[in-house]
């Protein structure tokens, strides 16, 4: 089990050395080769990733009033449940949406 444990991580060790030189020369392959002016130009931006899935509404009893016997905690968990996830949600992909991509200037 040992032996085939250390096999294992080398060969995990490997595959991300090999991953991380290919990520460095298409990094540098795609600076490099510009159509228009032959290079020293930024590089192409990585795709967006995709959006972030939409809060789940808060859970509200249906046989209690709307406003509970102590609204300090209800308001705590308000925000804590529903406006901060929305918060961290939505600036993330309103981003990535407005960013212009970046192209060559040349």
């Amino acid at each position: 089990p040992t032996s085939s444990a250390a096999a294992g991580a080398a060969s995990a060790a490997l595959m991300a050395r090999l991953l991380l030189r290919l990520l460095l020369f298409r990094r540098a392959r795609t600076r490099l080769t510009c159509r228009r002016c032959g290079g020293g130009c930024s590089p192409p931006p990585p795709p967006p990733p995709p959006p972030p899935p939409p809060p789940p509404p808060p859970l509200k009893p249906s046989n209690e009033s709307p406003m509970p016997a102590s609204p300090s905690i209800s308001s705590g968990t308000d925000q804590g449940d529903t406006v901060i996830p929305f918060l961290d949600a939505i600036p993330t992909s309103a981003l990535m949406l407005r960013r212009p991509p970046r192209r060559c200037r040349h």
